[in-house]
């Protein structure tokens, strides 16, 4: 089976998604339909489940709501959850929700488990923070990183994290350090 899993995830995390990824708000996605016949170009048996309960599909804890998706490739499931949210990718309350906005979410919760197989997992790679090559050019002014004060608490903390992890852009991104930065925090985590 692990042989099947590196194979699926492989094939799939290998296809070139860049000119199929489109623009909405703030964020780049990819479409549900293209991603589902992406799939079924490759796995043609593929299929997907939306969970539901009582006949609900979607779960929800009395103040907003979410949907679960599985997709199988075979034998191979992988399932995902998103929240029900509004075009601000804020969770909406679940007296508010409505066929739409769950019907919205279901799609974009099987694009990201489809994901999970490999085809365009990274484009949420960070997902509480997107990666800057998938903001659309509106997010990344906004998202300008601001140069870090020396010997603060997410300095040091941005120091730590590259001695581990040595993928300095990666560090830079997820604490919105600027790229001014970079060698002072390489050359302190490597005294």
């Amino acid at each position: 089976m692990d042989n099947k899993i590196n194979s699926v995830f492989n094939e799939l995390s290998s296809i070139d998604i860049s000119n199929k990824i489109a623009e909405k708000g703030r964020y780049k996605y990819l479409s549900w339909s293209w991603a589902w016949s992406e799939l079924l170009n490759k796995y043609p048996l593929s299929t997907f489940e939306v969970h539901e309960k009582d006949g609900i599909p979607y779960f929800t804890d009395g103040k907003t709501a979410w949907v679960k998706v599985t997709v199988c490739i075979g034998e191979l499931k992988r399932t995902q959850y998103l929240a029900i949210m509004n075009s601000q990718n804020k969770s909406i309350e679940v007296g508010s929700i409505t066929s739409v906005d769950m019907n919205k979410s279901i799609q974009r919760c099987l694009v990201k488990a489809i994901a999970l197989h490999g085809l365009g997992l990274h484009i949420y790679a960070g997902e509480d923070l997107p990666c800057e090559e998938y903001l659309t050019d509106e997010a990344k002014e906004e998202k300008k990183p601001e140069l870090l004060p020396e010997n603060t608490i997410a300095w040091n903390r941005a120091i730590e994290v590259y001695k581990s992890d040595k993928n300095l852009d990666k560090v830079l991104l997820h604490m919105r350090i600027s790229d001014e930065n970079k060698d002072k925090i390489k050359g302190l985590a490597n005294e």
